[in-house]
């Protein structure tokens, strides 16, 4: 109240839907039930700010997003583009892995927005480049069709770890 703050844009994470979130639609539909710590975090930290907001009215907007993307960057989706452009192939490790992701750009673009919207009051908003998760192999497929030259695309046999952390236990209940 002293420093009169009118809004407050917090970045949660889709970590808070938990297992039950399998594209955008449900996520209005469905109770949140966070599968890790981090999730958790982020949903108590929501909370707070409702609580916060109750009291003090001050506007506030909590941005639910994504793994981020930023292509000139290491990630898996510029590494796998990269490997495409130049040595046409692009090895997938776990092709069931799945993903929803944002690029760095539009993340920047939703928060000016909710910048140049003063008076929102106390919203949630998703805020995402995909309307459902895309597993590896789906992601390595558009992208040979983008770069539309000869990939050849591999799928090891190997299997690797799920990339999320696991097992929180919520209100008695083991999550996995």
């Amino acid at each position: 109240r002293k420093k009169k703050v009118k809004k407050i844009i917090f970045t949660s994470t889709e970590h808070v839907y938990g297992n039950n979130f399998n594209k955008l639609e449900d996520s209005e539909r469905t109770e949140v039930f966070p599968k890790n710590y981090y999730g958790f975090s982020k949903l108590l930290a929501e909370k707070m700010l409702y609580s916060f907001y109750n009291k003090y009215r001050i506007n506030i907007d909590i941005l639910r997003i994504p793994r981020v993307i930023a292509l000139n960057q290491s990630s898996f989706l510029h590494k796998m583009v990269k490997s495409a452009i130049n040595k046409n192939i692009i090895l997938i490790k776990n092709n069931n892995t799945k993903f929803n992701f944002i690029y760095i750009e539009d993340l920047i673009f939703a928060m000016n927005q909710c910048l140049k919207k003063k008076s929102t009051g106390f919203r949630i908003l998703n805020v995402f480049n995909n309307s459902k998760p895309e597993n590896l192999k789906m992601l390595a497929f558009k992208i040979k069709k983008e770069i539309n030259k000869k990939v050849k695309i591999f799928f090891s046999k190997e299997t690797h770890k799920d990339h999320n952390p696991k097992n929180l236990f919520h209100a008695g209940y083991l999550v996995q």
